[in-house]
């Protein structure tokens, strides 16, 4: 992907916490907005885990180091709770966020291993509704599961009949894919598309036919594809996209799938315009506008423009262009970086950390709240946190 500019602003030097000996802290210098350490090298909204993506370091990855899973960002606990009713709540070190009940639900809605009577259940389905499309491919991704859940009936078969039981699961759920495929199922063209990206379902890696396969899905309206289309034409062939690399298609498609509501893509089309990539000219408005949609969409998985808007809004930006268009509002853009936060982003709780070490956005100066939010920044790998917090 293309890559951002960062900004290199140290942090402010830090010394003992403030107290009222001491008074007051010096003034903050501007704390380093796009320097989130998920994107500081590279504008990858690729990167983003909306969507599944295949093993190679192609299709949706760039960056070094890869994006955590989205059960690792979770882990948001280390450091402590924060309330966050009304924005300005303490952080409550050693106090479990969690309660033993809520984790005892989250286990219970975890997806269980797939069964035999799951999958007879699924083909009884399947053949008494021929047409339902979307449970012909459900059972072919159960069938991959049980591949490998169910190949070696719980252990009682040997290493031969396990892999003989394995291949024939695998070649039915291939069967039956190709089959929804021939019958133009888009969502079944994504998935044997993600599948050739990744060399499963027995097949080789093969990224040619994988970005056929998600153009196909894409003129079909499959939002995701239409992503995916795009990242591919952004890469190009010796990046594992597939085709040719066309800067101007991959915009195309990138502003086909925001138009498509897919959040990662407005996500990247937001950063596209708002920064001049992949050959754009710089569009201020515009880009807050898709900002703002994908922010109103974002979750867990996709935070990252709750963060960036959350930039865009606060004071003294560096860039004229955005001074120019947009009014600060750093009660705004500390709701945002809250909510980002929340999810689980450590751009945002680094910000957060800074904000409190020094009473910005509207936030008191709490020594306690600023080493948490960096705690939980730097326990992600956060740098500039990791900095900050050695100052502390």
């Amino acid at each position: 992907m293309s890559a951002m500019s960062t900004r290199t602003d140290p942090l402010p030097a830090r010394g003992p916490p403030p107290n009222a000996r001491m008074g007051p802290p010096p003034p903050p210098k501007a704390f380093p907005p796009r320097d989130s350490s998920d994107h500081q090298t590279s504008l990858n909204p690729d990167a983003l885990p909306h969507h599944a993506v295949p093993a190679r370091k192609s299709l949706d990855d760039r960056r070094s180091p890869p994006q955590p899973s989205a059960a690792a960002v979770r882990q948001l606990n280390n450091g402590g709770s924060v309330s966050m009713d009304d924005g300005r709540r303490q952080v409550s070190n050693g106090v479990p966020a969690t309660s033993r009940s809520s984790i005892d639900d989250r286990r219970k809605s975890q997806p269980q291993p797939v069964t035999q009577a799951e999958i007879n259940h699924l083909q009884a389905q399947v053949n008494a509704h021929p047409q339902d499309a979307k449970t012909a491919l459900l059972l072919a991704k159960k069938l991959v599961e049980a591949a490998s859940v169910l190949a070696s009936e719980n252990g009682r078969l040997d290493a031969r009949a396990t892999a003989k039981n394995r291949e024939k699961y695998i070649l039915d759920a291939h069967r039956r894919v190709k089959k929804l495929v021939n019958h133009g199922y888009p969502e079944a063209m994504f998935y044997l598309a993600d599948c050739y990206g990744q060399g499963a379902l027995g097949l080789e890696v093969d990224t040619k036919e994988a970005f056929s396969l998600y153009q196909a899905a894409a003129k079909a309206g499959h939002a995701q594809a239409a992503y995916r289309t795009a990242v591919c034409c952004e890469m190009g062939p010796d990046e594992g996209g597939g085709t040719r690399r066309d800067l101007q298609k991959a915009v195309q498609w990138y502003r086909r799938a925001a138009q498509l509501q897919d959040v990662a893509a407005m996500y990247k089309l937001g950063i596209v315009l708002l920064k001049g990539l992949l050959g754009q000219q710089k569009n201020v408005t515009e880009a807050q506008i898709w900002l703002k949609r994908a922010a109103e969409r974002a979750d867990k998985a996709n935070p990252h423009a709750l963060h960036e808007l959350g930039v865009l809004y606060e004071p003294d930006s560096p860039d004229p262009d955005v001074r120019a268009k947009i009014i600060p509002d750093e009660n705004y853009s500390r709701e945002l970086f809250l909510k980002a936060a929340g999810f689980g982003y450590k751009a945002s709780q680094a910000r957060l950390g800074q904000a409190y070490e020094y009473g910005s956005l509207g936030l008191p100066i709490d020594a306690r709240s600023s080493i948490a939010w960096y705690s939980k920044a730097a326990a992600q790998g956060d740098h500039l946190a990791e900095l900050a917090l050695s100052g502390w």
